[in-house]
């Protein structure tokens, strides 16, 4: 894709630091969550996920501007979608559902005090700059001839796909480990029982849809399809 080598070389490097940091600066997962990543450890995590989607996605953007491979284009605009509306909502829906949860404030207290001084920072560090570095590489980019804009069929095949993808994954390691991964889930199979989170999954799947379909607004509102 036709974009600016600065602002893709920031997105890698924010997305692939942000996998860093949660390996070098966060506790283990063995300690912060025992049951929940005894399988699947830290690939168990939404974000974890995000970030390495995101890094691959920006990694191949680049590989792409620097062999100007057309065929390569082709891929990353379909997968478009998927890779800003996984780097949009990470940051909205850290700070919104996870950051202040009473259990994962008190866990980053307890591992703050016990030898993880920089467990804050990593949190930040892995979702803080995921929704600005989306928005500014939506910002950056057209599309270069030839090349059709992302469309709603490519939200609901890649977007689609991932959501079963990561639902079935997160019930699967339920019923193997005997808990969510994420204390909110926790807090509302508590109570409401299976219908919140029921309820829960389909909101974040309504917000994945609905961050995806955004990108493509966004870059058709800025003009940016088949280089205009």
């Amino acid at each position: 894709m036709v974009g600016n080598i600065c602002v893709l070389t920031i997105a890698s490097v924010n997305h692939f630091f942000a996998v860093v940091s949660k390996k070098t600066l966060s506790a283990s997962d063995v300690l912060v969550a025992p049951e929940a990543t005894r399988f699947l450890g830290m690939f168990v995590w939404l974000t974890v996920q995000t970030n390495l989607i995101c890094a691959g996605y920006y990694i191949l953007s680049l590989v792409s501007y620097v062999l100007n491979s057309h065929i390569l284009d082709a891929v990353l605009v379909r997968a478009f979608p998927l890779s800003f509306g996984l780097g949009f909502q990470l940051s909205i829906l850290y700070y919104t559902l996870d950051h202040w949860n009473p259990e994962n404030v008190k866990r980053r207290r307890t591992f703050s005090a016990k030898g993880f001084p920089h467990c804050e920072l990593a949190a930040h560090i892995e979702h803080a700059l995921a929704t600005p570095v989306a928005l500014l590489q939506a910002c950056s980019l057209s599309l270069p001839a030839g090349i059709a804009c992302p469309s709603g069929m490519d939200v609901l095949r890649h977007v689609g796909l991932y959501a079963t993808f990561y639902l079935m994954l997160s019930i699967i390691n339920r019923f193997a480990t005997g808990r969510w991964q994420y204390p909110v889930l926790e807090d509302a199979q508590k109570a409401t029982g299976v219908l919140g989170v029921a309820a829960f999954f389909c909101a974040i799947v309504a917000i994945g849809f609905t961050s995806s379909f955004l990108g493509i607004a966004l870059l058709s509102a800025l003009g940016r399809c088949n280089g205009r």
